[in-house]
Order: C-alpha cells, then structure tokens, then sequence
C-alpha cells in the first residue's frame, strides 16, 4: 500500500492506494515548512492517521511546497518518521511532483501555478535545472498571490475602472489597514492575497483584468521559464492558476514561441498514475 501526498501552500492531496488503484482520498491543508513549525505540522498529520485508520502502508511518497532543501525536508520527514515508525518514507519537492505528473518518465519543463509559482527542467527522473521561486516576497511570478496583489494594489491605489471597483467593494467590503493587519499578521499572508484571484476569475471578461493576467504571466516567462528553456523541452504547467487562466497563459506562451504541451489543474490523479506504472 503507498501513500501519495502532493502538498501545496493552500492544501494537501492525499492519495492512499493499492497495486491497482486508488483506496482512498483525503483533503488537508496545505503543509509547509517555509511558515509551519515542526509542531504544527505535526498536529495536521495526527489527524490524517486517524482518518486512515487502521491500514497497513508500505511508502510514503510526501511531495512538498517549501521542501526544496533539506533542512526542511528532513522537517518534514522527522514528523512523518515519529508518527509512521517502521514505513518507508520520502520526501521531493511538489516541483519534482508536477515533474512526474505531467511527463512521467520523458523531459520536459514543469511550471507551478497555484498559490505560488516554480518552474525548472525534468530529465525524466529528477529536476535538473530549477529557476528558485524565491516565495512571495521576492518571486512566485505569475500566481495567485501576484494576481491577487496586483488587484489589491490597483483598488488602493484608485487605478481599478469604476465598475470593477464598485463590484469590487460590494464582494470585499475591506479596508486598507485591514489588508495591511492581515498580510503582517496572519500565518499564510500569500493564502490571504491569492485569494483575491477568484475576483479576477469571476470577471475576467474585462480588459483590465486581462491585461492585469497577461502582464504577470509574461513576467513569469521572462524571468523564469525562459531561462531552463532548450529548443526540444516540452512545457507543462499545474495548479489552479494555470487551469484557471488557460487562455491568457497560452496567449502568452505563443507571444514568446513557447509550445503549451499540457495544462492541468492538478497534479495528483496523474501522479498516482506514475506510481503505480512502478509497481
């Protein structure tokens, strides 16, 4: 029996599955060490074991936001040790997750875009070549939190048309400091930002906003997925950003002669896959 997780900032897909198929699914919150401390994540994997039950698992398989060095994947893989004693346990970046999903066993460029972003080259069993996030303060180019500071940016500073202001105001009735309180204090600030990209979502059909997504997704190009591309890689992207904003993104890839190989939303369906085939 494995036991897949593929953890982002927002949430965690478990996958709990057999030599065939799929056992069971769970839905947590998202586990990264980057802002949890050991504690904390190990009271959000007491309460998985106890949704598994009483089954006997032979791997985990833990691919993490956040786990991009080892300091923060033996975090991890500490508290899975203390709580799964005696079961094989390994923990990847959900860079290396994206990877294996998209492409399995053949190369290519996976992109992240969910909460946040990363991007870098496959070889068909590791990332060989990664363009570092650098987390939201300094990178994550092109997601959710970029949208969402984009849009909080043009409301506060009067450049959001009218319209989308006023609706915009009826949907977040919000104030400065209020923002300002909760990017300062709250223990996931680019949770909290990101989303406001459902209010991009939901009104995408103004010019603004497409303007406002094409803008951050060509400073994702540019600054990152230009530089791990060779003239064979194929690119592939997952996370709910990327799904979401699936036409502005591929505009922007064809502005730059980037061929889209695949876009998925999420990546653990197609990662159990590539397990399995390992069986």
């Amino acid at each position: 029996m494995i036991l897949l997780a593929d953890s982002g900032s927002t949430k965690t897909n478990w996958r709990l599955t057999g030599k065939s198929n799929v056992m069971k699914e769970i839905k947590g919150p998202g586990l990264n060490p980057n802002y949890q401390s050991a504690e904390q994540i190990h009271s959000e994997l007491r309460k998985l074991k106890s949704q598994l039950g009483d089954v006997a698992i032979d791997t985990i398989y833990f691919y993490g936001t956040g786990c991009g060095n080892e300091k923060n994947r033996g975090i991890v893989q500490n508290q899975l040790n203390q709580l799964f004693p005696g079961i094989e346990i390994r923990v990847s970046h959900d860079l290396l997750a994206a990877a294996r999903a998209l492409f399995h066993q053949e190369s290519g460029i996976a992109c992240i875009l969910g909460t946040g972003s990363n991007c870098g080259y496959y070889d068909g069993s590791t990332i060989t070549h990664n363009i570092p996030s650098l987390g939201y303060l300094l990178g994550d180019e092109g997601s959710g939190m970029k949208l969402g500071s984009a849009l909080l940016r043009a409301y506060f500073r009067k450049t959001l048309p009218l319209e989308l202001n006023l609706k915009f105001e009826e949907q977040h009735p919000i104030s400065m400091p209020d923002v300002l309180n909760a990017i300062h204090s709250k223990q996931f600030p680019n949770r909290y930002i990101a989303a406001f990209a459902h209010f991009i979502k939901k009104n995408i059909d103004h010019e603004f906003l497409q303007h406002l997504v094409f803008y951050e997704f060509d400073e994702l190009v540019k600054r990152c997925l230009l530089k791990c591309l060779t003239d064979q890689a194929r690119v592939g992207f997952v996370g709910s950003i990327a799904y979401n904003f699936s036409d502005i993104l591929t505009k922007v890839c064809d502005a730059h002669n980037i061929d889209t190989y695949k876009i998925v939303t999420d990546p653990i369906d197609s990662l159990v896959d590539y397990h399995l085939g390992h069986l």
